[in-house]
């Protein structure tokens, strides 16, 4: 059996934006996401805003690391991976989620 939904698209999103930075951070009973591009140096224009609950949180991962996974194969773009840093038991990765002004 297939199911079907309806997707409701705004019109302001008819073309996607492009991202090039954004934020993770902990909210009440969950995570905000904001995705956003530079316009200056000091200055980000935030296109999305959202809120994951913290019970779809791992999914909302999964999905996104196995797209990255398969788009990257498929253009051969080799993927970084976590290098265990010399300080204690914790990891340590420079910041992939906030990009530097280009």
């Amino acid at each position: 059996m297939t199911s079907s939904f309806r997707e409701l698209i705004p019109d302001t999103f008819a073309e996607p934006k492009e991202a090039n930075t954004w934020r993770i951070e902990p909210f009440d009973r969950g995570f905000v996401v904001d995705l956003g591009a530079w316009e200056a140096s000091e200055t980000v224009r935030v296109h999305a805003r959202i809120r994951i609950p913290d019970d779809r949180i791992e999914s909302f991962v999964l999905s996104v690391a196995s797209a990255a996974i398969d788009y990257c194969d498929h253009m051969g773009i080799e993927l970084g991976y976590l290098q265990p840093s010399n300080e204690g038991d914790e990891e340590s990765v420079e910041p992939q989620g906030e990009a530097e002004d280009e």
